[in-house]
């Protein structure tokens, strides 16, 4: 499977699992799902890749980045995750997949106690 499916099916996933999404968080699944629909697989693997070949005053700055936005939506993911006792474990595992697509350390994102 490649990365723009992984992050289209991850996205599901959580939709598919929480009973009440913050607004934000709709929103912010809303930009990044027209940005997967409107990047060619090549664009998703290339913005995945996060490789300067420009000094850095040369490149801007691109707060609506399909990358920046699901930074943004993770910390909501998490504390929504933290809040559903019902579907819990289907969250923190779409948490999880996207921890490792960031490529953060995908240890529990939250203390399951």
């Amino acid at each position: 499977m490649d990365k723009k499916m992984r992050l289209i099916q991850l996205i599901d996933s959580f939709k598919q699992h929480s009973f009440s999404m913050p607004a934000e968080l709709s929103s912010l699944f809303l930009e990044i799902e027209q940005k997967l629909n409107h990047y060619s697989l090549e664009k998703v693997e290339d913005k995945a890749i996060h490789v300067e070949t420009q000094p850095a005053q040369n490149n801007l700055f691109e707060a609506e980045d399909l990358y920046n936005l699901l930074y943004r939506a993770y910390p909501l993911m998490n504390e929504l995750a933290k809040q559903n006792s019902v579907y819990q474990f289907e969250l923190l595992q779409a948490l999880n997949q996207l921890r490792g697509e960031l490529g953060m350390a995908t240890d529990l994102p939250i203390d399951l106690q």
